[in-house]
Parts: structure tokens; C-alpha cells; sequence
């Protein structure tokens, strides 16, 4: 017979029955971590979101808020759920810059509303050689 374990809760890791036992003896603890429609999320994107402000960073910031305006024809609002997405984008491209060295972030940001009318996803993109230059081209 074999024990039915409770669902977890929405977006925690999680391996059901015999799977789990499997998994669980050779070492695996979860999946790739994934958004609620069940697209792949980047390492460097994954975990909660980083909203800090951080000065020396104002150049990135800028320069990616410029792009998502010049992408959807409109304005981007300050403290609004895109603003912070990007902020948080940055910041998570940044960090994983500084640990690894990577050479290119990019993702698309979901329902990115930031004509305030309908959702609008944003493709996000920046390299290392702009994050090291604090500046996009």
C-alpha cells in the first residue's frame, strides 16, 4: 500500500511516493525551481525577490527602466509590482555577476502592467559587461 502524502504548499519543492523515497536516498531534495505557470526559473532569478536600492547600482537601474519604457510605449511607475520586478531583476543579475561571472541575464518578466491597462511581459536582458560597467549601452 502506499501512503498518500498531503500537497504542499503552492511552489514548495516537492516529490510524491516512492519517487520521494528515491530521491531522497540518492541525494535530491527538489526540483528546478519553477513559476506558478510552470515556466523554468533561472538560478540567478530564483528565491525571494531583492527590492533593495542600492546607489552604486542607480546606472542599472535606469538604463533597464529606459529599455522597459522604450519596449512597451509606456511609462514606467515608481514602486509599482514592474518597477519592482526590475529593480529585483537587477539586483539578482548583479549578485550572481559578482559571485560567478556570468556573461548574460536574461528572462522574460510576467504581466510586467506597466501601461496600468493590460499585462505586458518584459524581456529582461543585461550582460556582464554592462553590469561591470554599471551602465547598459
Amino acid at each position: 500500500m502506499l501512503l498518500e502524502l498531503p500537497s504542499p504548499p503552492l511552489g514548495a519543492p516537492f516529490i510524491r511516493g516512492l519517487a520521494a523515497a528515491a530521491a531522497l536516498a540518492l541525494g535530491l531534495t527538489a526540483a528546478a525551481p519553477t513559476r506558478a505557470d510552470g515556466e523554468f526559473v533561472p538560478d540567478w532569478l530564483a528565491g525571494p525577490p531583492d527590492e533593495r536600492r542600492l546607489e552604486e547600482r542607480a546606472g542599472l537601474y535606469a538604463c533597464m527602466i529606459e529599455r522597459a519604457e522604450a519596449r512597451t510605449g509606456s511609462p514606467l511607475e515608481e514602486g509599482s509590482l514592474s518597477h519592482r520586478r526590475l529593480v529585483s531583476a537587477v539586483n539578482k543579475a548583479v549578485t550572481d555577476w559578482e559571485e560567478t561571472g556570468g556573461s548574460l541575464y536574461e528572462e522574460v518578466l510576467p504581466d510586467s502592467d506597466v501601461s496600468g491597462l493590460d499585462p505586458v511581459h518584459f524581456a529582461f536582458g543585461i550582460t556582464g559587461a554592462e553590469i561591470e560597467a554599471g551602465r547598459c549601452r
